[in-house]
């Protein structure tokens, strides 16, 4: 999962990159971690709707229930 440690990184230093909060997503739903996936694309569907990379999330959902932000 080192990959998602380079992710967060990023989103530490620009929050609202759309792009590394669909692949930190992808990296948790990869790794059956669906709760943490789920977390990041409800986020690029909520705030970032117009984006590819919502969209891609969509797709991706694990289920859909309410996911609630941190």
């Amino acid at each position: 999962m080192d990959a998602a440690k380079y992710f967060k990184e990023c989103l530490k230093l620009k929050s609202d990159y759309t792009e590394v909060m669909y692949y930190l997503g992808l990296c948790y739903f990869n790794t059956q971690d669906r709760d943490s996936a789920a977390k990041y694309f409800y986020k690029l569907q909520k705030k970032y709707p117009e984006t590819a990379w919502a969209k891609y999330a969509k797709n991706l959902m694990p289920y859909k229930e309410k996911v609630t932000e941190e």
